[in-house]
């Protein structure tokens, strides 16, 4: 089997400095490339990396990951025309998988779609009765358009969240199914770094265990605000860039790192006492599984999406982040735990058991040989 990957192009594969889409799509084509699938991406591919010769139809990178609303739309208008323009060249597959709206669209519109054609279903948003905010606006906006010109004309719709995939299957996505995302397990390990991360907890100016760590964008919707209070408890490393980052840095107790490779990220996570999720709305986040992988216990808003990986004092924690007095409380309790090194194993094994590469690449190709057989 054949299988093409038509990647958003906002950064390079792998991304080493975020980009959840193209992580996504990374370890999944090298899951199948490994298992003996010929695997083809449009996108670029660094290639001191491309160890499994993935095949790469090149479209330009702006690496401009992340931006906040509104700034993001002709981003993603310009790149998803770069992804079909490249498309065009990479001619014909037995499965074509499709991540991003507008080269989707423009895709299954010059194709007609079919049941070689599969569909990611990346950008939550909750529904608008709930939420009017701008930026829920365009996520709402952005679904509705998608389900009548992509998600209708593919054969399947992949979610990685059970919750999401619930939802829209309620809104007449009748053929979504849940797909995991997919965690690079052996980098994300507790084991990786061990002996090695010393410098960069002295740069950074914390000790092994001592420090809580969050990881993404600076900025409301994701919780940083939050920081400044649960920095009284212990002190917060923040890596990632965003609109709040200038006013937490002013902060004794939070350092804020901005953006660090793939491999210092991961130092900072495996060496932290507990990671910290505090998003209002999100998929099951990358940096939640990723943390978990580096069996660091996980404090993480209580969200549905959340609620899906985390068992409430087994494998990580779940707070209320619109209670300041009863999160601070609990978040005190949660660092004086003797239990936490247990908690963090058990979210190890929790990550490794349902989303390594291996494990989500063989549900992929499960739905692709069944669509491919109908």
């Amino acid at each position: 089997m054949r299988i093409l990957f038509v990647s958003p192009n906002l950064v390079p594969m792998p991304p080493l400095f975020g980009g959840a889409i193209e992580e996504h799509i990374w370890q999944l084509a090298n899951a199948l490339a490994k298992d003996g699938v010929e695997t083809a991406v449009v996108g670029n591919i660094l290639p001191r990396y491309n160890e499994n010769n993935i095949t790469s139809f090149p479209a330009l990178s702006y690496n401009l990951f992340p931006l906040e609303f509104p700034r993001v739309i002709p981003l993603h208008l310009f790149q998803g025309l770069r992804s079909y323009r490249a498309y065009r060249k990479a001619g014909e597959y037995d499965v074509v998988s499709l991540h991003e709206e507008v080269s989707s669209a423009l895709i299954l519109k010059s194709t007609r779609g079919g049941m070689g054609y599969v569909y990611t279903f990346h950008n939550p948003f909750s529904k608008l009765g709930d939420d009017l905010s701008p930026d829920n606006l365009l996520r709402y906006s952005s679904f509705t358009l998608s389900r009548w010109a992509v998600m209708r004309k593919v054969g399947v719709v992949f979610v990685p969240s059970r919750y999401y995939c619930r939802l829209i299957r309620g809104m007449g996505v009748g053929n979504a199914v849940y797909l995991p995302q997919v965690v690079d397990t052996l980098f994300f390990s507790p084991d990786r770094f061990a002996g090695r991360s010393s410098g960069v907890l002295s740069e950074v100016g914390v000790e092994e265990r001592k420090y809580a760590v969050f990881v993404g964008r600076l900025s409301f919707r994701k919780g940083a605000h939050l920081l400044p209070l649960l920095s009284r408890v212990i002190d917060v490393v923040a890596v990632g860039e965003g609109p709040l980052r200038r006013s937490l840095s002013r902060y004794p107790n939070i350092r804020c790192v901005g953006r660090v490779s793939r491999d210092r990220m991961a130092m900072l996570l495996s060496n932290a006492l507990v990671s910290l999720n505090l998003s209002q709305l999100d998929m099951v986040s990358y940096t939640l599984l990723e943390s978990m992988s580096c069996g660091v216990p996980v404090v993480a808003s209580s969200i549905p999406t959340f609620r899906e990986a985390i068992r409430e004092g087994e494998n990580g924690y779940l707070i209320n982040i619109h209670d300041a007095k009863a999160m601070l409380h609990r978040f005190r309790e949660i660092v004086k735990q003797e239990q936490l090194e247990e908690v963090g194993r058990k979210a190890r094994d929790y990550v490794v058991k349902n989303h390594s590469p291996e494990v989500c690449a063989r549900i992929f190709l499960n739905y692709c040989r069944t669509l491919r057989g109908a």
